[in-house]
């Protein structure tokens, strides 16, 4: 029998990141004839396994990446040479990233404010969708924030800090 437990790669664990899953990713098993003879699905316990095979030499590739996941471009080859479970564990690596603001005057849909305001320095936070702050940005120079590589899913982007002018007048 084999059986393969699915892990992120960067944490080398079975937790996801962000909003993407392990779960679901497809694998065939593929004899020395070039023959499959099996195709295994991770369930929720982050693994699959087959039924017994026959005594030899098998490959393992990934056909179908869980969501959220870049499909693994590795090929695992094992040899049974018992009736013992084969353990092998396969890893996928997330996607991610980086979400750009540009910021413009709403005036003049321009870089440059039409008031006595600046919008360089304004702050945004980068919230997960249990709404955790992942990151916060500032507006440069060139008005646009880029924030850091962030794992699969849905972002909300919030005004963290208002500055106040007084208006002289």
């Amino acid at each position: 029998k084999i059986k393969i437990t699915k892990v992120d790669t960067e944490l080398n664990t079975t937790t996801s990141q962000g909003q993407a899953s392990l779960i679901g990713a497809k694998y065939n098993v593929i004899d020395s004839n070039n023959n499959i003879v099996s195709t295994l699905t991770i369930g929720s316990d982050l693994t699959a396994s087959n039924d017994y095979l026959p005594l030899g030499t098998y490959t393992i590739k990934e056909v179908s990446a869980p969501t959220g996941y870049y499909l693994d471009q590795n090929t695992y080859t094992i040899n049974i040479d018992s009736s013992e479970t084969i353990n092998v564990i396969v890893k996928d690596q997330v996607i991610k990233g980086k979400i750009k603001i540009n910021k413009v005057d709403s005036k003049n849909n321009s870089c440059q404010s039409s008031g006595m305001a600046t919008l360089i320095g304004a702050k945004y936070e980068i919230r997960d969708h249990n709404n955790n702050i992942v990151d916060t940005i500032t507006i440069r120079n060139d008005c646009s924030a880029i924030s850091k590589e962030l794992p699969y899913g849905k972002y909300t982007v919030k005004d963290s800090i208002v500055n106040l002018y007084k208006v002289v007048g």
